[in-house]
């Protein structure tokens, strides 16, 4: 599609420039934001909307009638698709050698951890027959 912005074939790369500028920027902007929202809501919705709005963003801009909405289409697709930071994050914890508490001290679930199970770790010193009526 022509916008009809220039009529000079070498000049069409200026105009690429902005319109991949446009996309970089929006993720420039939205990537810290993206990040502090997928603490607060979780990292699945937020890599969801980044990738059902990359669908949407991308239709408006394929069919965008102006230059400038193509523009706007790219940078909104950007600030969506900020997600890079938030899929590095969580690409990294599902899978069956991860450990999601790796610190032995503060694992919930007791029989896991001898040290704060007694029956696992009986004191050496203390008497078998403790607490056994005869």
């Amino acid at each position: 599609m022509s916008f009809g912005l220039t009529d000079d074939r070498e000049a069409v790369g200026y105009y690429a420039g902005f319109v991949l500028s446009a996309f970089m920027l929006g993720r420039l902007v939205s990537s810290y934001p993206l990040g502090v929202l997928s603490d607060s809501l979780g990292r699945r919705p937020v890599i969801e909307l980044g990738l059902w709005s990359c669908v949407v963003f991308q239709l408006g801009f394929g069919l965008a009638p102006t230059f400038e909405l193509a523009l706007l289409m790219r940078f909104l697709m950007g600030m969506c698709n900020g997600i890079i930071g938030v899929s590095k994050a969580w690409l990294p914890g599902p899978g069956p050698n991860c450990d999601p508490n790796p610190n032995p001290n503060t694992n919930p679930d007791p029989e896991s951890n001898p040290e704060s199970n007694p029956e696992s770790n009986p004191d050496p010193n203390a008497n078998p027959n403790q607490g056994v009526a005869s």
